[in-house]
């Protein structure tokens, strides 16, 4: 299980670093070979704020990575991989739910990593990616046990 468990937490980085090779979610509408109104857009000259002519309006690192169905696919592969991972995890716990979602730290990181799957699997299908990258983090911070520890201890903080 410990291997499956660092395949899992390469699945939940790369679906993390994801947001940073894809097109933005508000120029995914149009077909530009791929890559939605992203190839257009970042194109697009003018008069910037300081009123210099011929200026990038949308400056950005010079090149698109992946495609919009790229990075679908992509994300899809890594959900399955989540989700094949925590069924491994209750098929460990012999399928028993009480076991599985065992009260305290495990039930809620189980609540929350399956939540956060679904949440991501539904943009994905509905279409709607805009939350998708919070969601991202989100489940990578139930995977990261450092993390958990620092979180818990800012909301004990700020109550």
């Amino acid at each position: 299980m410990v291997n499956f468990r660092s395949a899992s937490l390469l699945a939940n980085w790369i679906l993390f670093l994801l947001a940073f090779f894809e097109p933005p979610y508000w120029c995914r509408e149009g077909n530009n070979n791929g890559y939605g109104d992203c190839g257009a857009a970042f194109e697009m000259r003018g008069t910037a704020a300081d009123m210099e002519g011929n200026e990038q309006l949308y400056p950005y690192s010079g090149a698109l990575l992946l495609t919009v169905s790229q990075s679908a696919s992509i994300e899809i592969c890594c959900v399955a991989f989540n989700f094949l991972y925590l069924l491994l995890k209750f098929a460990d716990d012999g399928f028993v739910p009480r076991l599985f979602f065992y009260p305290g730290y495990k039930q809620r990181q189980h609540l929350s990593q399956i939540l956060l799957l679904i949440c991501i699997m539904t943009g994905i299908v509905l279409g709607n990616t805009v939350y998708n990258p919070l969601f991202r983090m989100l489940l990578l911070g139930t995977m990261l046990r450092n993390f958990q520890r620092e979180f818990e201890t800012f909301l004990k903080m700020v109550s």
